[in-house]
């Protein structure tokens, strides 16, 4: 939606479907594979141009805050992050008043800052005209965080290297997803260093890409799969949960600590989310 000089964009979180991670780089990055989706769970972006500067506000509902990691209200945020690097690649001379309304926890795997991030970069490039072409908005993103540039394109993409390099895929079969967070925020730089402490065999994304692209939903179900769920304690226990509440499978998302169960029927996904908000988690359904 725009109105003199005003925008105001969904920010979807993402999901990932399938990560595997490979070799570390020189670079201190690592390699990986993974496919990833969009999901409904959404940020509000808000933007107004201004004469100059960069001006942010963030309102995180309450339910959000309990379940996320601080969100930075200044330069660090990566939507602040994303304006900046915008101006700087733009010729037109501009501000930009940023209003965020975070509902996606910060720290537990579901994208919410890259989103906001890719939010921005697109908003602004709507607002002026699209001084900067689409693989150049790209570029930008990819500098602010790896997952910015799917953020951008959105849809489901397979994403390598370390995880800017896009691929569309065919999109999943459809489910209902019950997203669950518990109270636990994780450090993907810390989960990246458990990954590096343990030994495991690279799994062939192969299976699970033809079982999408022939839209199997049982071999889709059965082939979720997600390498950070070997260190994060926390995943097995919620995924437990979800598929005696009827998921016909269930699959943290990034490093974590989010997992998403996906339903066949509206009704179990909702009876689902209700006795998960009972047991005390963050709780959202969406479609898939």
């Amino acid at each position: 939606m725009t109105a003199m000089g005003k925008i105001t964009l969904e920010a979807p979180a993402k999901l990932n479907l399938w990560l595997e991670v490979m070799q570390k780089r020189p670079d201190g990055y690592h390699e990986i594979f993974t496919i990833m989706h969009t999901a409904g769970l959404c940020d509000t972006v808000e933007l107004e141009l201004a004469a100059a500067g960069i001006e942010l506000s963030c309102v995180v509902e309450e339910e959000t805050k309990r379940f996320s990691a601080e969100v930075p209200c200044g330069e660090a945020n990566l939507a602040y992050r994303a304006a900046t690097a915008f101006f700087s690649c733009a010729s037109e001379r501009a501000g930009v008043r940023i209003k965020l309304y975070k509902r996606i926890p910060a720290g537990t795997g579901l994208g919410g800052g890259s989103a906001d991030a890719a939010a921005v970069l697109r908003g602004l490039n709507m607002l002026l005209g699209s001084p900067i072409p689409e693989q150049k908005l790209y570029e930008i993103g990819r500098a602010l965080g790896a997952d910015v540039p799917f953020c951008i394109a959105g849809g489901t993409m397979a994403a390598a290297g370390i995880g800017e390099k896009l691929t569309p895929c065919s999109p999943p079969p459809e489910f209902f997803a019950v997203i669950a967070v518990p109270k636990l925020t994780v450090n993907t730089g810390r989960a990246y260093a458990a990954l590096d402490g343990i030994k495991y065999e690279y799994r062939d994304p192969a299976p699970f890409l033809k079982a999408l692209a022939e839209g199997d939903r049982e071999a889709f179900c059965a082939g979720l799969f997600n390498r950070f769920e070997d260190v994060i304690p926390s995943a097995k226990e919620i995924k437990k949960r979800l598929c005696r509440l009827g998921a016909a499978a269930a699959l943290m998302s990034g490093s974590g600590s989010a997992v998403f169960g996906l339903f066949e029927s509206r009704a179990d996904a909702g009876a689902a989310a209700e006795a998960l908000l009972l047991d005390g988690y963050f709780v959202r359904m969406c479609n898939l």
